[in-house]
């Protein structure tokens, strides 16, 4: 059985191993540099200060007032301050408060001047070139909003994609950005366009060659333990290994490292959540209990009015909605702080009893604990960008105890996480980037601890692969000489 299991797994070898390696060495990659994506902190440095002085015209707008809405946000778009707000009933609406009227076609030359100013910001110098529309590419493939007015720099070879219906920036790329995803995000997650292009296609590749990584190494995790005993050397050495050569490194490397490379590739494989293995889709949304029914377009309008008479944070870079209770707050967001306010002025965040009494209201499971937390926990944490701290963390009595993560000045739900979350952060997220404890996502400590491992696996694949193209050439000239000779 053994025989036939190696036979299994050399030729498996072939076809996976070369794969396996190139997730692998992608997977350094993007310990550093990820997939292209403008953070939350780069739109707010992006952004100008708010301007509302000629703010805020809303009449003719085609939602009524009766009208449930939500994901209001106000930033300054060309120089002009643009609402962005969606209706539950019809969809979003991108509203000039200067005239009132909606934003629908972005020209060229309008994009242009968006791109621009967006790029000066966060230090790309000159002006971009003339722009051109187009529907997807590499890096907009899973970016709402398209066609886009793709506007390229000369420094340092930016690219911004202008929404041609509203005019918001979805995505900024660089040269470097570009060049290290082709050998890092691309490749580790099969990313081409062609293939991301068709999500079933590309999760049934992804899925299926995961799952065959994963009886690769079983089975040479079998081979290599059975063939792994004492044996009398012709010199009368003891030796384990019967293998010599690039064989007997692979045997090896091949133990010692075998759980690492299965934990990588079940984890890779587990990301995937196939034939729902984290469970059905996630918790029962639990944003209800803090923000009570939706705010009406009419109480969204009574709010925006204000505006102006606010006195907002110098470098406020946008406004956005902050409901609570049943009543809509907004959140003055500057690149280094937030603050809260209602119609009449700034207001302070909920506290202890206020949400206590929300999350206890009569659609609650109830509230086992509600703390100030201070220091990341083991669910609320960051990997590359810093997460908000502190928050509050209200658990609840529920059957999954489901956690949530609260903004502590505007009461905004940051994060909840059921018992599926918990199971995916242990069963994915942990297992591939091997961050356990507080201690081993410490850097660069965890940097050293993932980059040994990365490499031990590393070699496991790629001598392996090596191996089975070599045994492949030794099989075809075998079989050649037999043909001849018969």
């Amino acid at each position: 059985m053994t025989r036939a299991i190696l036979i299994i797994h050399r030729y498996l070898g072939v076809l996976l191993g070369v794969l396996m390696t190139v997730w692998c060495v992608s997977g350094v990659v993007m310990i550093y540099v990820d997939f292209p994506a403008i953070s939350r902190a780069d739109r707010l440095k992006a952004s100008e200060p708010l301007d509302l002085s000629l703010c805020c015209v809303l009449g003719g707008i085609g939602i009524a007032d009766e009208e449930p809405v939500g994901g209001l946000r106000i930033a300054m778009t060309s120089g002009r301050p643009v609402l962005r707000i969606t209706s539950l009933q019809s969809g979003l609406h991108a509203i000039d408060l200067t005239t009132g009227a909606e934003v629908t076609q972005v020209g060229a030359g309008r994009a242009r001047d968006i791109a621009n100013r967006f790029a000066n910001r966060l230090g790309i110098e000159g002006q971009g070139g003339a722009p051109t529309l187009i529907e997807k590419d590499q890096w907009t493939v899973n970016q709402g909003g398209s066609p886009f007015w793709k506007v390229d720099f000369e420094d340092r070879g930016a690219a911004l994609y202008v929404s041609q219906a509203g005019g918001e920036v979805r995505q900024m790329t660089t040269r470097a950005q570009r060049g290290w995803s082709w050998v890092g995000a691309v490749p580790h997650w099969l990313y081409p366009t062609i293939l991301r292009q068709n999500g079933q296609l590309w999760t049934w590749i992804v899925v299926y060659s995961s799952l065959i990584g994963c009886f690769l190494t079983v089975a040479g995790l079998w081979v290599g333990i059975a063939r792994f005993r004492p044996r009398q050397a012709a010199d009368g050495e003891t030796r384990w290994s019967p293998y010599a050569g690039l064989n007997y490194w692979h045997h090896i490397t091949g133990l010692v490292f075998g759980l690492l490379t299965l934990t990588f590739v079940f984890s890779g494989l587990a990301s995937m959540n196939p034939w729902g293995l984290w469970g059905g889709g996630g918790a029962e949304p639990r944003e209800y209990l803090l923000t009570g029914e939706p705010a009406t377009w009419g109480q969204a309008k009574a709010l925006i009015a204000a505006t102006p008479k606010l006195d907002l944070p110098a470098a406020t870079a946008e406004l956005t909605d902050a409901p609570l209770n049943g009543k809509m707050y907004l959140a003055a967001r500057t690149p280094s702080r937030v603050e809260r306010f209602d119609e009449h002025g700034q207001i302070l965040g909920p506290s202890l009893l206020q949400l206590t009494a929300l999350l206890s209201g009569k659609d609650s499971p109830g509230v086992a604990s509600l703390i100030e937390l201070r220091r990341e926990d083991a669910y609320y944490f960051g990997h590359r960008q810093p997460v908000t701290l502190p928050v509050w963390r209200a658990i609840l009595k529920d059957e999954e105890q489901t956690r949530l993560y609260i903004e502590p000045v505007t009461g905004v739900l940051l994060g909840q996480v059921g018992a599926d979350a918990r199971a995916f952060r242990w069963g994915h997220e942990a297992l591939h980037r091997l961050d356990f404890t507080a201690g081993l996502r410490r850097r660069p400590f965890w940097d050293a601890v993932i980059l040994l491992a990365m490499a031990g696996v590393t070699a496991v694949c790629g001598i392996g692969a090596w191996m089975g193209f070599r045994r492949i050439g030794i099989d075809w000239n075998r079989w050649r000489r037999r043909d001849r000779s018969g």
